[in-house]
């Protein structure tokens, strides 16, 4: 059986007042009409309320309905923002920041693709719970798991291939450091989405994709460069200079995304082409992972504790209008 949570627990103190006052009229009312009978007599008491007691009875019924609604919306039930946050899905991003994701045939580069694609997901309406890892010749979490949109965004911010000294692009190693920062939730819907131009040097990925699909954990991939590949521009003092081989000729790297595609296949998951679809990392955990754009947001809800207390409210204004003050 599922439990009824609340949002704001702090506010039983309010609520319990709320329910106190209530009972306190109604002691109150009856305690008054108790002293009149005694003073006036049955009969008298009834020529004294007259045709007016529905009304009061109405108005009491009213008031009452409209204080528990009050309680109950500010203590905030179940099915809220911090409801969706506390399920949250726990996602590492996996970003290649090697020399090859510097290559122009993407706009800036397939690793400025890459992060725009990452900065459409912190747009999304989404409830996820995102880390990073970066990795290169080695691999390294540059980010734990975080619910903060704007601190994943000022970390994305300053990402580079500078980032890992160490050339190369070790696969194996990054999604093992991705496995490592989900601790030990991979039964809990845990992630990884890895972002990269295709290469994987030392073959051994797919193997750890398959190790890890076993342990229960998903793999998906976004795979960014074209097949007509591209130079790889080189920060330099004065702005940028493409590399060079050992004959002094630009150096021209080609994406293949297919050693991703067979990664994906091996950790359970899919593999979308990012250089097509820029939304493509976004719309591949969005169809699992919608919010309210207003509870993402932190925006105002309606529900129907809200409805119950605006009804009797309305009812009140209603009965007020209708019928005049009277008793």
């Amino acid at each position: 059986m599922s439990r009824v949570g609340f949002d704001n627990p702090e506010w039983w103190p309010l609520a319990g007042v709320v329910g106190l006052g209530a009972l306190w009229l109604v002691w109150r009312s009856r305690r008054n009409e108790s002293a009149l009978r005694a003073e006036l007599g049955p009969r008298a008491l009834e020529l004294w309320h007259g045709r007016s007691s529905w009304r009061r009875r109405l108005r009491g019924a009213l008031a009452g309905l409209a204080a528990i609604a009050l309680a109950i919306a500010v203590l905030e039930p179940g099915g809220s923002r911090r409801s969706q946050a506390a399920s949250a899905t726990d996602v590492i991003l996996v970003l290649d920041v090697s020399r090859s994701m510097l290559a122009r045939d993407e706009s800036p580069s397939r690793l400025g693709r890459a992060k725009r694609a990452i900065e459409l997901l912190l747009e999304a309406p989404l409830s996820l719970r995102l880390g990073l890892v970066v990795y290169a010749g080695e691999a390294r979490l540059h980010l734990p798991r975080t619910r903060d949109v704007q601190a994943f965004r000022r970390v994305l911010e300053e990402v580079d291939d500078s980032l890992i000294a160490k050339g190369g692009t070790d696969l194996p190693a990054a999604l093992e450091r991705a496995r490592e920062a989900l601790g030990g939730e991979v039964d809990s819907g845990a992630r990884i989405v890895l972002l990269s131009d295709g290469e994987d040097p030392s073959g051994r990925g797919v193997e750890t994709a398959r190790a890890l699909a076993q342990a229960g954990l998903r793999i998906d991939t976004i795979h960014f460069g074209t097949q007509a590949g591209g130079k790889i521009a080189l920060p330099t003092e004065g702005g940028s200079e493409f590399l060079k081989d050992s004959r002094g000729n630009d150096v021209v790297v080609v994406a293949d995304p297919e050693p991703l595609r067979r990664l994906a296949e091996s950790g359970g998951g899919e593999s979308r082409d990012g250089h097509a679809d820029i939304d493509a990392l976004a719309s591949l955990l969005r169809g699992e992972n919608r919010v309210d754009a207003a509870e993402s947001t932190g925006g105002p809800r309606f529900s129907w504790q809200n409805a119950l207390l605006l009804l009797a409210l309305l009812g009140m204004a209603l009965e007020w209008v209708a019928c005049g003050p009277g008793r």
